[in-house]
């Protein structure tokens, strides 16, 4: 899997370590080199058994190892997890459920049973740390590099879309686009899980990058940077992520 790697490193070294959102990357960087253009960092995707085979090619021990060597001025990009709010909200339960955030207004429809903020907050914030949590912290005791946390793709906006490529793992029996719930709810929960990940970052100095502006539109990734399943875009996505990164730690003066 081609990671830039087969260029000089070259200061500063720019490292990406994460999850299945980091294959849009991969993509963008196979097709960088087929046209012998510059990549600016090498990835590194988590190594996992899927199915029959091995998926990723580090585990996360060698990674902290790597990162171990970088120095100060060197850059260490987290995409690690960023499902949560897929899981969370994608299928619709039979009791349709929402929440109002502290600066959202009520919505118009009073229809479905309203969560308290503080208990969304509690436990989808519990399980959004969890992973991510941990890991960014055995990161940053592990390296002197600067470290940014780079947020997933928000969701996809066309529920037809998202029930016909939802996969084994969020509906293994498949499910019709009634069963996905509304976008707004989704994109809700993304909104809560970047809310969750830039307090926490933030109270720990790691800085949070977000997606891409140029991939976004009203909020949901527009579609042109999908990938062929319910929740990662595709390389085009991970060649904004290579100009983010360059634009942001290259450029710098």
């Amino acid at each position: 899997m081609p990671d830039g790697t087969e260029l000089p490193e070259s200061r500063p070294i720019i490292l990406v370590y994460g999850h299945s959102h980091t294959h849009a990357v991969h993509r963008a960087i196979t097709e960088r080199l087929s046209k012998q253009r510059p990549v600016p960092l090498t990835v590194f995707r988590s190594l996992n058994r899927s199915n029959t085979k091995n998926v990723g090619n580090i585990t996360f021990e060698a990674f902290l190892e790597r990162a171990s060597q970088l120095g100060p001025e060197d850059i260490l990009v987290s995409m690690i997890g960023g499902n949560h709010h897929a899981i969370a909200s994608t299928l619709q339960h039979p009791q349709p459920s929402d929440f109002f955030t502290p600066d959202a207004e009520a919505p118009a429809n009073a229809g479905p049973e309203i969560i308290p903020y503080r208990a969304i907050m509690q436990g989808f914030g519990k399980a959004v740390l969890k992973k991510e949590g941990k890991q960014l912290l055995r990161l940053q005791q592990a390296t002197r590099a600067r470290i940014a946390h780079l947020l997933p793709p928000p969701p996809k906006f066309d529920n037809a879309y998202v029930a016909r490529h939802a996969g084994k793992v969020l509906a293994p029996g498949g499910i019709a686009p009634s069963e996905v719930s509304p976008p707004e709810l989704r994109l809700k929960f993304w909104n809560l899980q970047s809310r969750v990940l830039h307090k926490w970052c933030g109270d720990r100095g790691i800085e949070v990058l977000p997606p891409p502006p140029e991939a976004l539109e009203q909020g949901f990734l527009r579609r042109e940077y999908w990938n062929p399943d319910a929740t990662h875009a595709n390389e085009l996505y991970g060649e904004l992520v290579l100009r983010l990164v360059e634009k942001r730690f290259l450029t710098e003066s």
